[in-house]
């Protein structure tokens, strides 16, 4: 059986796709998600809301292997028309469950000089999102510095994250949930590390 999506699809939709955006206009600030969806376990509500909200049949997806499940690539497929790819060059969104694994980011598309919207949206399930300084946010949006911590992001991670920002416009857009919670971190954003960008 199918879980249901939202129960009224504008209405919700709409409620859930404001804090993505505000998370998007304003990096690192971790926002209050609480989407009125119902989905499969492993893949949770704010992560289905995401997909909801952003995904269609335009937008391939990749799921880290962890989400490979029967019961959520029928749920992807079936609310949103998305296709599920498991080439990484081909994602338009991947997402990934950092409490199991967090994949090297390598091939993962960071769009072209003529098309820089032609990148990956990752999308990161972690416990909690916090304030707590692992990483320094700044940048469009952050009036002066702004942390960032979530559990199981390792340095490896986020120095991918800084490599893949050296040739703006192109880069990867995150959005982290975690437990009704929603943050995000554009391609825009610097990224320091123990204070060295």
């Amino acid at each position: 059986m199918t879980d249901a999506a939202f129960a009224t699809p504008a209405h919700d939709s709409a409620r859930s796709f404001r804090p993505i955006l505000d998370a998007m206009a304003n990096p690192g600030k971790i926002y209050s998600f609480k989407p009125a969806v119902q989905a499969p376990a492993g893949l949770g509500p704010e992560a289905a809301a995401v997909a909801l909200v952003l995904c269609d049949f335009q937008s391939p997806i990749w799921l880290e292997r962890s989400l490979r499940m029967a019961e959520i690539l029928q749920y992807i497929r079936f609310h949103t028309g998305a296709p599920i790819t498991n080439s990484k060059p081909e994602a338009m969104f991947a997402f990934i469950d950092a409490t199991r694994a967090v994949p090297s980011l390598t091939d993962f598309p960071m769009g072209t000089q003529e098309y820089p919207d032609r990148s990956v949206t990752l999308v990161i399930k972690a416990e909690r999102l916090t304030a707590n300084p692992d990483v320094t946010f700044k940048g469009p949006g952050i009036q002066s510095t702004r942390g960032f911590s979530a559990p199981h992001l390792s340095p490896a991670f986020w120095s991918s994250m800084i490599a893949s920002r050296t040739g703006f416009p192109l880069g990867m857009d995150v959005i982290f949930v975690g437990s009704h919670q929603v943050a995000a971190l554009p391609r825009s954003t610097q990224i320091s590390i123990d204070g060295a960008v």
